[in-house]
């Protein structure tokens, strides 16, 4: 290609904000790769040997495949993660996003958030397959059909892990709400109706998964006495533990967690920083498209919200504040390709002070390099671990001048 023909590529703002979303959405994803750790691997190894166990189904599935080692898993957790990628990608694209003026910009600044670097970075969690399954549901336009699938999925997606309560019956309820409001009174009432089914199918197989300890501490200690035998990895023997915590032992545990630790409200803070600045663009061009189509009243901005914000509530029942943060910034996203699927905004006003937010946002995100699981630092660019470092100076055989 020419330099002139470059230049004039380059010139059309359209064709920049596509390049540069892809670009950041690359080095968000470079932050955050990783093998998957100890806690993602025995996860994995949690079945159904002894019994109904919660967080016991993806186990047993893997198992059935005869999935029991590192290498195996990991090809497993890549495609997982892969998807789910995947999928984010082809909401976008469906959404309308793309199309409407500015809508590259909030794609690029989502492209480049710590949420993307953090999804990655928790490869092998049952978060991926969870977010995967929502997105592939929400995809469904047909509210019927919707349901239809939902009825299979959300009970899987509860006994793989019951906090998908928490972090994704929301945004899935969000999708039904907004089919109400679009349609006719009769019609509208019908996915009401639906969303409601859905959220009590979730309410009752959580409950019954996380009301009472799974196994007694003997049973544990057998179970992962067996398993410890048939992988080439050590397991981490407080997965193992979640098994005889009941939800009222998970609320005693945080309780005196936000009573007695500093440490935790002032990680909350600096989780607030980071995650803050994208989920508050993500909200406001949510609101401005509701706008644009006359939709901007404050049910529907209510149950943007709602949708958004329903993952912090795993604050009271688990400290992985940084998981809770990335899952809420994600059902933002996901609530603002909904509200665009469904009204399909056309025309919005140019808004200078969005571009220059996005930007700003951008710039934070890139520089973002906090709370990554097992104690793991963020690898700047160009992401060469200092260990591939040290291989290299000690057989290249080079000295270095003082």
């Amino acid at each position: 290609m020419r330099r002139s023909t470059i230049s004039e590529w380059f010139e059309n703002e359209s064709n920049f904000w596509k390049l540069f979303t892809c670009l950041l959405a690359v080095l968000a994803v470079l932050k955050g790769v990783r093998r998957p750790g100890l806690w993602a691997l025995t996860h994995a190894e949690l079945d159904y040997s002894f019994g109904f166990v919660k967080r016991g189904l993806l186990g047993t599935f893997y198992h059935e495949i005869h999935l029991w080692h590192w290498h195996p898993l990991w090809a497993m957790f890549v495609t997982e993660t892969a998807v789910l990628l995947f999928l984010i990608t082809l909401m976008t694209l469906r959404s309308g996003l793309l199309s409407q003026r500015g809508g590259w910009y909030i794609a690029a600044a989502f492209a480049s958030s710590y949420c993307v670097t953090f999804l990655v970075h928790l490869i092998g969690y049952t978060d991926i397959p969870l977010a995967a399954l929502t997105v592939g549901l929400l995809l469904i336009r047909d509210s019927r059909l919707r349901f239809l699938s939902g009825l299979p999925i959300i009970p899987v997606a509860i006994l793989i892990h019951e906090n998908f309560l928490l972090l994704f019956i929301p945004v899935i309820l969000f999708s039904f709400f907004l089919d109400g409001v679009e349609e006719s009174k009769e019609v509208g009432r019908k996915a009401w109706t639906r969303g409601l089914v859905l959220c009590a199918l979730a309410v009752v197989m959580a409950l019954v998964t996380s009301l009472k300890p799974s196994l007694s501490l003997d049973q544990v200690r057998l179970m992962q006495t067996r398993m410890s035998s048939k992988v080439d990895f050590p397991l981490r023997s407080d997965v193992f533990d979640v098994l005889t915590f009941s939800l009222r032992h998970n609320l005693s545990l945080m309780w005196h967690m936000y009573a007695h630790s500093y440490w935790w409200w002032a990680e909350q803070f600096l989780s607030l920083c980071v995650f803050g600045p994208v989920l508050f663009l993500l909200i406001r061009r949510c609101f401005r498209t509701l706008e644009s189509v006359d939709r901007s009243v404050s049910y529907i901005r209510a149950a943007v919200l709602i949708a958004t914000f329903a993952p912090l509530a795993m604050h009271l029942l688990g400290w992985d504040q940084v998981r809770w943060n990335t899952i809420c910034v994600l059902d933002g996203y996901l609530s603002l390709l909904l509200v665009n699927m469904r009204f399909r905004a056309a025309k919005i006003a140019v808004d200078n002070a969005e571009r220059n937010f996005v930007i700003l946002v951008i710039a934070l995100n890139l520089t973002s390099g906090y709370g990554l699981t097992d104690f793991i630092a963020i690898k700047s660019y160009p992401f060469f671990p200092p260990a591939i470092k040290g291989i290299v100076a000690r057989h290249d055989g080079i000295v270095a001048p003082l």
